[in-house]
């Protein structure tokens, strides 16, 4: 009897570790045809998953006409954007066999520097520009940093600034739910199993 109970707790165990592990999900890299990274989804910022689309141009233009605060993921909250940079620099602007986008910044679509790409998280607004923070990547081996960047006119097109382009950070979408069928099943698997380990244990 202990023997099956111990194997009812481990099997449920081990699927609630499944489907925890799908519901965080893994950073996934948008990548171009060209090699260049574009975006990325299930970028986890502070418990909360994002997904960030890297945009050139004005600010009107990556954020819904820029005409208030609340047109950015981080509306006037230093600690979210500031986390939100950090975690650009630990899970998407790596190297790894997908692309070297740490040493070679120019790799991230909208820059076109092999020294630094600047990833800027707009937070205020204030006199026809715009504050916040950005995700400074340095290539080379150089140690990145997350800081606040010089105020961007709203009507500033940062696709003729080769160093700098929009983080626009939304919600993630949720992780699918299990099909009802898929939990049905499983369930009245443990169940059989449970049941045939009385019967068993009954008969003998």
């Amino acid at each position: 009897m202990q023997a099956m109970k111990s194997g009812l707790n481990v099997a449920l165990l081990l699927t609630a570790a499944a489907l925890a592990h799908t519901a965080s999900g893994a950073v996934i890299l948008d990548i171009d045809g060209s090699g260049k990274l574009t975006g990325a989804r299930n970028v986890d910022v502070l418990g909360t998953l994002y997904d960030v689309a890297f945009v050139d141009g004005t600010c009107g233009v990556a954020f819904a006409g820029c005409d208030s605060v609340f047109d950015f993921a981080f509306p006037s909250n230093v600690p979210g954007a500031t986390a939100a940079g950090q975690a650009l620099l630990d899970t998407v602007f790596i190297d790894s066999a997908a692309g070297m986008f740490d040493s070679a910044p120019n790799l991230v679509a909208g820059c076109g520097d092999s020294f630094v790409c600047m990833a800027l998280i707009p937070t205020n607004i204030a006199f026809d520009v715009v504050f916040g923070y950005d995700a400074v990547n340095f290539g080379q081996g150089i140690g990145d940093l997350v800081s606040t960047f010089n105020p961007v006119a709203i009507a500033g097109d940062l696709s003729t600034v080769a160093r700098q382009v929009w983080a626009v950070f939304t919600p993630a979408a949720p992780a699918p739910v299990p099909e009802p069928t898929t939990v049905a099943l499983f369930a009245a698997g443990l169940a059989g199993f449970w049941l045939g380990g009385r019967r068993r244990r009954g008969a003998g």
